[in-house]
């Protein structure tokens, strides 16, 4: 093992083994001998030279942590008051050391009472004060901290500390068949997303964009046309979720941090579907049935009172503007009208998950998927059940979620932060409806009213 013992003995040595090999006298070896002897410097100037790196790091690194201090201000430089910076042998070092500067913060971080602390300090081991702990931790993290021990980026309060080792892009999971994972998704890396498209919503004769395709006689030319387009632009905004954990809970329910994990995607899953059906556009993405995208939001009247009937399922289906590209949005007590739906005489339009072995992991209604929310309307009322083309709402997304704990909230109390925070938008990518070629009109969003 190449230690600080190893290093230490090469250097020791080198003077009398280089001077034995340079005594040689190298005129009178020819062939393998001359190159052996070659090889032997060379190997001794390398061994000295790592050996030399060897001691010059340990030694920089023992006297920082013998010298280094946070002051009385809670200003900080580098961590010190504990000699035994770099591990050495256990024959060298009993008390064993730490193998850097972290497992020494952690350590401090605990409280004091470790053996390597007892070994330096007292028997007792030692209380840490909160100001100290914060220097020493923003020391570690390379973070300037003020007068009073906070880190002096974060105002007059200090914030909390989150180091890189308690921070993780949180790869988000929240539960299946949810309406934001059926919507456009684009990653991006902006606080914007712009995207052309064609300027007007039609084909009619054909167009799109503008831009035709036509058939013409032999050595005839086709009219040119000016291509037409408009930008999409949808902003994004942060989305955070903050939960405070107490030490004695987290203490006396192991599982409750993990599961804090599940219950921030159920959150957000929750968050995001709202706003793609009722955001406002301020701050948040804009939503299907907002004022704003009111226009291009289709509606059938509603057959019979307080029911979900074929007849409205037909209604719907006519005017969307791509059925195959759609999903049904419904709250949870239209399930049970879905489930009388009758096409015909005896054909089921509607098929509960699980009903067909292999079958996709949603129920589905005329083959889309039926997703089931609390953002819609009550039964009855407009907004009950919803049809959606899907690919014509827009859901950009800053990154991915981050997942990140605080070390400490409140130190006297013993609690913490839990936080994710992202970035997204949402937007129709029209909110006017499609005129067909043939002039019919249909529309990216349908409801019965």
């Amino acid at each position: 093992m190449k230690d600080i013992v190893w290093a230490r003995g090469i250097l020791a040595n080198y003077d009398s083994r280089h001077a034995a090999l340079a005594a040689v006298n190298i005129d009178g070896l020819e062939g393998d001998k001359l190159k052996a002897h070659v090889a032997a410097l060379e190997a001794l100037k390398a061994e000295h030279a790592e050996a030399s790196g060897i001691v010059d790091a340990y030694e920089k690194a023992k006297a920082a942590f013998a010298t280094g201090r946070v002051s009385s201000a809670g200003q900080s430089t580098v961590v010190g008051a504990v000699t035994s910076g770099v591990r050495e042998r256990v024959k060298d070092d009993p008390t064993g050391g730490y193998t850097n500067l972290a497992e020494f913060v952690n350590d401090i971080m605990a409280g004091g009472y470790s053996q390597k602390i007892r070994a330096h300090t007292s028997p007792n081991g030692f209380r840490v004060p909160a100001q100290f702990a914060r220097g020493i931790t923003a020391a570690r993290d390379g973070h300037p901290v003020n007068a009073a021990g906070q880190i002096s980026t974060t105002g007059a309060d200090g914030g909390f500390m989150i180091p890189p080792e308690y921070r993780l892009n949180w790869d988000l999971r929240q539960p299946t068949a949810r309406l934001n994972q059926f919507v456009m998704r684009e990653p991006i890396r902006s606080n914007t997303f712009i995207m052309p498209q064609p300027k007007d919503n039609t084909n009619a004769s054909g167009a799109v964009a503008n831009v035709t395709v036509a058939f013409t006689g032999e050595q005839t030319t086709n009219s040119p046309s000016t291509a037409k387009f408009q930008e999409l632009s949808i902003p994004v905004n942060t989305y955070i979720g903050l939960a405070k954990l107490s030490w004695i809970t987290e203490t006396a329910q192991p599982a409750m941090s993990p599961n804090l994990f599940r219950y921030f995607g159920e959150a957000l899953a929750n968050t995001l579907d709202n706003k793609i059906i009722n955001g406002t556009g301020s701050g948040q993405p804009l939503g299907l049935l907002s004022a704003s995208a009111a226009a291009n939001k289709g509606s059938v009247t509603r057959t019979t009172a307080n029911r979900v009937k074929i007849e409205d399922i037909a209604g719907m289906i006519n005017i969307i503007s791509d059925l195959n590209q759609s999903v049904w949005y419904a709250c949870n007590s239209v399930k049970g009208q879905l489930l009388q739906l009758v096409i015909g005489s005896s054909l089921a339009g509607y098929v509960p998950q699980g009903a067909i072995p292999g079958s996709v992991p949603f129920d589905t209604l005329l083959g889309r998927p039926v997703i089931y929310g609390d953002f819609g309307a009550a039964l009855g009322t407009t907004g009950d059940l919803i049809l959606i083309n899907t690919s014509k709402y827009i859901m950009p997304v800053l990154g991915t979620t981050e997942y990140a704990e605080s070390l400490e909230f409140s130190f006297d109390t013993g609690e913490r932060y839990l936080r994710i925070i992202g970035g997204a938008g949402g937007a129709p990518r029209y909110t006017v409806p499609f005129t067909a070629a043939n002039a019919e009109v249909r529309y990216d969003t349908v409801v019965i009213s």
